[in-house]
């Protein structure tokens, strides 16, 4: 393989007080592991040279790297093994770097190295952990830690919070790391993996004995799976699951909380296992180890660890990478393309008027038609008719932009148009009761559909209540899981017919725009759209600064 067609990947340095600069240094000495990829090193160039010295590894070698330095120079030199905001503020800014790097796809994935949150937090920075705020970075809430080895993988569905509130089960929740696992796994090159899910209580519950949350909230999840068809089998007593996991009876575990999934992992192989984020737009690795701050500058630091999270970043930007290739050459999705000239156009939008109601309970609208005098009204003998509309924005079939909920957010006039043209998925959950909730489990049998067409419209059939009052406070909404869930498969247009994807305190709103997804909302005659896919056109006003524009929507079956 040429190294112009190797992944390219970023690597941050961590606290430049700790072992970090050592064990990347370390492990891009090794040529088997150099060339893997095309490296780039997020860090300072002054810090990797005082540790490259360290290590006696020539000025001439780091040379030939590509580093790219943040610039953030303290007033003295950083002092090895120490706790300071000077060091903690370089390696955030090495973490926020190599985010953007991979958000602006000059790179195929990310690998951490380790930093000091009590360093961070010196900075008046909020940071709970690289998983948070990296999580924060791309505008995602719910993201899940995925820790492997060549012997077993397993996946939480907390990690840094309470153990608790850990304990307040949500069978969404733990539906969804299942759902990111499952993935995972197969950009790893496990097909069709075996997945087991962990109990919460002693022995899983004993059938209620030592408590019920097993068989209310982690039971029905794993049902869900296995109905979509996910090899998926639990609750599991966590003491002998992982045992019987490194035997070969699973490819991966379910963990329910932090400690249940991290313990047996350290103690089964600490130095080979490498920790993965899930439900990022990106890739991301980490080493699984502390900063060292004892054994900084002693040439000590063992590299296992980051050389192992810098091959599973290779793995899984390859694995991305062919499943891509593999989308953009199949059939389904080269018929989207062609064009479909013959087939029947529907319209999905309400008419404005001056009787279109608005969430205030008044109409929304109101056009004016201007008196025909003047030469801009009139030519001649023919009268002209001119009039001028005015409205919220957020009135009728309309599209509301990232600006809406986040103030750094695209506005509507900075929408792609490639976001509002091409295939979509037509879902028809018209027997969602008023107020309820679609949930992951309702998109589960669309799932490789929703991931090739990234688009998804939702028939409830609330259309039809459009002229009653209750229209605008009973209909039914989309989850926050659920929002989540689609921004995790790549969705970029969610369209409802509905007056809003959800109610306060807007999850759904804040998760799809907080990730750059439209939101189309007040569709209309969805039933005319058989389920399953259709080529969708949402043509917005292109106005300057706003959070969202009237539009009209149309529809073409493919």
């Amino acid at each position: 393989m040429s190294r112009t067609s190797l992944p390219a990947i970023a690597l941050t340095i961590g606290d430049p007080a700790g072992i970090g600069p050592e064990v990347l240094l370390k492990a891009l000495a090794d040529p088997a592991v150099f060339a893997l990829a095309n490296w780039t090193v997020v860090g300072s160039v002054a810090e990797l040279r005082r540790h490259a010295a360290v290590l006696k590894i020539p000025r001439e070698r780091l040379d030939t790297l590509r580093i790219v330095d943040t610039h953030m120079a303290p007033k003295s030199e950083i002092r090895w093994g120490e706790v300071t905001p000077e060091s903690g503020g370089m390696a955030l800014s090495y973490i926020e770097n190599a985010t953007r790097l991979c958000l602006d796809n000059a790179v195929d994935a990310m690998v951490t190295a380790p930093a000091n949150k009590e360093a961070i937090a010196l900075t008046g920075q909020n940071f709970v952990g690289h998983t948070e705020h990296i999580a924060r970075l791309c505008g995602v809430s719910r993201v899940r830690m995925l820790l492997a080895n060549p012997r077993l993988s397993v996946v939480h569905v907390t990690t840094h919070r309470s153990l608790r509130s850990a304990c307040a089960l949500e069978s969404e929740a733990i539906l969804t790391t299942i759902l990111l696992g499952h993935e995972a796994m197969q950009l790893l090159g496990i097909a069709t993996p075996r997945i087991a899910v962990c109990g919460l209580n002693p022995h899983a519950g004993e059938n209620g004995l030592f408590g019920d949350e097993d068989e209310r909230f982690i039971r029905p999840a794993v049902m869900d799976a296995a109905r979509a068809g996910i090899d998926c089998s639990g609750p599991f007593p966590a003491d002998t699951l992982f045992m019987k996991g490194v035997r070969g009876s699973c490819d991966l575990i379910v963990a329910m909380y932090h400690d249940q999934g991290h313990v047996p992992m350290k103690v089964i192989d600490f130095e080979n296992t490498v920790n993965v984020t899930l439900g990022l737009p990106i890739i991301r690795t980490s080493v699984d180890h502390g900063t060292g701050f004892d054994i900084v500058g002693q040439n000590l630091a063992d590299p296992t660890s980051m050389k192992a999270a810098m091959k599973m970043a290779v793995r899984l930007a390859l694995g991305g990478k062919s499943r891509e290739a593999l989308r953009a050459t199949s059939p389904a999705i080269a018929n989207t393309m062609r064009s479909e000239c013959e087939a029947a156009i529907i319209d999905l939008s309400h008419a404005l008027s001056a009787g279109t109601p608005f969430f205030s309970g008044e109409t929304g609208v109101r056009l004016v038609k201007l008196e025909s005098a003047g030469g801009i009204h009139s030519s001649g003998r023919r009268s002209l008719n001119c009039s001028r509309l005015d409205t919220n924005v957020h009135c009728g079939t309309h599209m509301d932009a990232p600006f809406h909920f986040h103030n750094d957010g695209s506005t509507i006039d900075q929408i792609p148009l490639g976001s509002c043209i091409g295939p979509a998925v037509l879902m028809d959950i018209r027997s969602l009761a008023p107020r309820e909730e679609v949930r992951v489990r309702h998109l589960l049998g669309q799932r490789e559909l929703l991931k090739e067409t990234k688009r998804v419209v939702f028939c409830t059939g609330w259309w039809t209540q459009w002229d009653y009052p209750h229209y605008f406070t009973d209909y039914p909404v989309l989850s926050g899981e659920a929002a989540e869930y689609l921004v995790s498969l790549g969705v970029k247009l969610v369209g409802v017919d509905t007056p809003s994807v959800d109610a306060p305190p807007f999850p759904a709103h804040l998760s799809l725009l907080g990730a750059g997804v439209v939101i189309v909302e007040n569709l209309t005659n969805l039933d005319r759209i058989p389920a399953g896919k259709f080529h969708l056109t949402v043509a917005p006003i292109k106005s300057s600064g706003a959070d969202a524009s009237p539009a009209r929507a149309f529809s073409q079956l493919i």
